[in-house]
């Protein structure tokens, strides 16, 4: 799924989770400085597919691939692949919508 930047459904999408599933999430950019864009891009989402982290690629105007919406994915690795990718923050956070 993609999520264009300029679309208010970021908040459905975190938000909007009437099954619950969604515990914990974490917005982060998979470029890393020293590979080309369709290296790190692929680089990237192979270290997603790896660690089995489900995610929703977050897109600019132009639909280049800026940061990606990772769902159920532990602090420790979300720090993994923040480092992994110099990174020097991200956003994470628990969903804490009432029941």
């Amino acid at each position: 799924m993609k999520l264009n930047i300029n679309e208010n459904t970021a908040e459905k999408a975190l938000f909007g989770d009437d099954t619950k599933k969604i515990k914990t999430f974490a917005v982060i950019s998979g470029k890393k400085f020293n590979l080309s864009e369709s290296d790190q891009l692929s680089s990237f989402k192979d270290d997603l597919k790896e660690l089995r982290i489900k995610y929703t690629e977050i897109t600019s105007k132009n639909d280049s691939i800026e940061y990606f919406l990772i769902y159920n994915v532990t602090l420790k690795d979300t720090e993994y692949i923040a480092g992994k990718y110099e990174q020097e923050s991200f956003f994470y956070g628990f969903n804490s919508v009432p029941s």
